[in-house]
């Protein structure tokens, strides 16, 4: 799976954001509390879903 773009709409500190990630690579920096773990766990969810979840 290649993921070209992130949109979230309110979830936690955002409200209306859209962004295109890199060809190859793409680096998220910022200052502290600027959720930048958020957006890394967003990312990586779908991928840790095992069969018994009910998103499965």
């Amino acid at each position: 799976m290649i993921i070209r773009s992130i949109e979230i709409e309110k979830f936690r500190a955002f409200q209306q954001v859209s962004f295109t990630l890199g060809k190859r690579i793409t680096a998220i920096s910022g200052r502290n509390a600027t959720q930048k773990t958020t957006v890394l766990g967003m990312i990586g969810q779908p991928f840790t879903i095992s069969k018994g979840h009910a998103m499965y």
